[in-house]
């Protein structure tokens, strides 16, 4: 059990959050930002304090075209963004402080580093462009799809060759029923049971 004066105070818990934080006016002025906010400014708390989100962040003397605290000034409700700012990608969330009329008072804007999340969809979209480029070089059909947790088959790619054989794109497999409705009922356990060994199947 954690005695009361032992746990930590709101600034030390502030300050533990690994995302980048920020209090905002709707002006864009800066009212106050947590440790790591100040770190990825490698600017001290006190001289980030008063000064303009996006001249901070961005560099600019205005807002950037589509900014979610723009956004969500005009909405009233939570606005999302992804941009990319110091060669890393960054997942923005921006949420309206209300007044007890309703009114909006300011803002609270989250940074999440999601660089290594977008070197993945990166290199998973040069994995299906290779798949792509191998199903045009190569006569004979071939396939690839995943097992969910759930045991479902889901498609990855298929070849052209695959389509002129069978009659179906991806898509249409999918509408189907998903790849459970290409295999023969009595085949279908021993094909889950081999595929779930690696969890994805190429043939």
């Amino acid at each position: 059990m954690i005695e009361k004066n032992s746990f930590p105070d709101w600034q030390q818990v502030f300050n533990s959050i690994f995302d980048l934080v920020a209090f905002v006016k709707s002006d864009g002025t800066i009212f106050y930002c947590n440790q790591r906010f100040a770190e990825f400014l490698n600017k001290d708390l006190a001289s980030i304090i008063g000064q303009k989100c996006h001249s901070l962040v961005h560099g600019t003397d205005a807002f950037l075209e589509n900014c979610p605290l723009i956004r969500s000034l005009k909405s009233g409700k939570r606005e999302t963004w992804e941009l990319k700012e110091k060669e890393n990608y960054f997942s923005i969330v921006v949420d309206p402080i209300k007044d007890s009329q309703g009114k909006i008072i300011g803002f609270i804007q989250i940074m999440r580093d999601i660089t290594e999340q977008k070197k993945v969809e990166e290199a998973l979209k040069e994995n299906l462009e290779r798949y792509k480029f191998i199903s045009e070089l190569i006569s004979d059909y071939a396939y690839a799809f995943k097992v969910t947790a759930e045991g479902k088959l889901v498609g990855e790619w298929i070849t052209d060759s695959f389509t002129k054989v069978f009659g179906f794109t991806r898509e249409e497999i999918d509408q189907r029923g998903g790849w459970q409705s290409m295999v023969y009922p009595e085949d279908l356990p021993i094909a889950l049971e081999h595929a779930k060994k690696g969890n994805k199947w190429t043939c």
